[in-house]
């Protein structure tokens, strides 16, 4: 069992950067790409999968799924950062995962027990894949859902439009990361600060070793969801962290970042171009292309935090659009997938709405922005009446060190 680690101020690690007044609005806005870029995939990269013949950008909207990525660099990237500003602390630990409870567990809980309760208490909504999902409702209670997704080799396994009117199969990407907080908090507190670069690397190189086998043993849905398989997102993030309180600055992060980035994109491009998509299923891109991801949204992340406000990446990150989707980023995905296809989809069927709108695209693309809003007005909701009033009781757990950039979400 974790216990408190206690020490002086004097063994705290040194605080040596500072946000530029008004906080980092960038990474707020990375957040509403990287919720635009999975329900891209969710509502319009499936259309392309099933029709070959759709336009290209459904085709591009296949590679959405990278927004998850880019949501694990983050947390790797802001947890890091928050653990090793506290480690050493008194209550190290309960204030950590009680602050992680009070952000996290609200909205999904809630999200589950309306779920099942609704679907066990409407008879017309115990459907059969309903009650397959609900007899394994345990490993999503557990956070352990990647694991049975894992065991079973078969995304349908918790929905992926086999779960009649309910989809929790994109719920595995919470569990890993928390799978992943009941890791690396001990890993920080126990590994030296001159040691924690090396323990970032170790991780990458590790997550990718393991895919590697596990593909090579045919089971490219375990690489894909399994929190050992996925750690070389996370590490990066974790890179970024150290490396920036190393340097004290980060001008030696963005100098690295350039051509980092530039290398990276080639190299996707040519996955893409040669396989013919980018798909996260493909062998090939599950094994190498995973990492290649997690390295160009490392660089990403670089840019948010370094690059100069007036910079254009920098000024359209911190567009209003982007920063108010991305606060409410947690709900949105909790929502857009587990919620709304019992609202929109049996009220538009394509063969009723694509004579009236040209195409069946159309309609695929018309979902698409009703999703994007109806799970912003809902996220938002659950934003101002449930999570907010959790959040207001992280004051009896230590306070949110806000010194640094690498205090940019707690």
């Amino acid at each position: 069992m974790l216990t408190d680690t206690k020490a002086s101020s004097g063994s705290l690690p040194p605080v040596s950067l500072a946000p530029p007044e008004g906080g980092w609005l960038a990474l707020d806005g990375l957040r509403g790409v990287a919720i635009l870029l999975v329900i891209a995939v969710h509502y319009l990269g499936t259309f392309a999968e099933v029709n070959p013949d759709a336009s290209a950008i459904f085709h591009l909207a296949r590679g959405g799924w990278v927004g998850v990525d880019l949501f694990f660099v983050l947390s790797g990237f802001l947890i890091t950062g928050i653990l090793m500003r506290t480690v050493g602390r008194e209550n190290y630990y309960r204030n950590f995962y009680a602050r992680r409870t009070l952000r996290i567990f609200p909205l999904y809980y809630v999200s589950l027990a309306l779920i099942f309760g609704i679907g066990m208490l409407v008879p017309i909504l115990r459907s059969e894949g309903f009650q397959q999902i609900a007899s394994l409702q345990g490993w999503l209670w557990l956070y352990a859902s990647n694991i049975k997704v894992a065991i079973n080799q078969q995304w349908q396994t918790f929905g992926l439009f086999g779960g009649g009117w309910v989809e929790l199969s994109h719920l595995w990407s919470l569990a890993v990361e928390e799978q992943f907080y009941l890791v690396w908090p001990a890993l920080i507190a126990v590994v030296p600060t001159r040691h924690r670069l090396r323990l970032t690397v170790i991780a990458f190189l590790t997550a990718l070793l393991l895919r590697l086998l596990l593909i090579h043993h045919d089971n490219v849905i375990a690489a894909y969801v399994l929190m050992p398989c996925r750690m070389d997102a996370l590490a990066t993030g974790a890179c970024i962290a150290v490396l920036a309180d190393r340097h004290g600055s980060t001008a030696r992060l963005l100098r690295w970042s350039r051509p980092a980035a530039v290398v990276t994109t080639f190299a996707i491009a040519l996955f893409w171009a040669f396989r013919g998509s980018f798909w996260q299923r493909d062998p090939v891109v599950a094994g190498v292309g995973f990492s290649l991801v997690a390295l160009l949204a490392g660089c990403i992340v670089i840019f948010a935090i370094a690059l100069p406000r007036e910079h254009l990446l920098i000024r359209c990150l911190s567009t209003r659009f982007l920063r108010q989707i991305g606060k409410v980023s947690y709900g949105m995905y909790i929502i857009h997938f587990a919620l709304l296809k019992v609202l929109f989809l049996p009220i538009t069927p394509v063969e009723r709405l694509a004579p009236i709108l040209g195409s069946e695209g159309a309609v695929v693309a018309l979902r698409f922005g009703i999703v994007v809003v109806v799970s912003y007005a809902l996220a938002r909701l659950s934003w101002l009446l449930l999570e907010q009033r959790f959040l207001e009781l992280k004051r009896y757990f230590g306070s949110a060190d806000r010194s640094t950039p690498l205090a940019a979400s707690d």
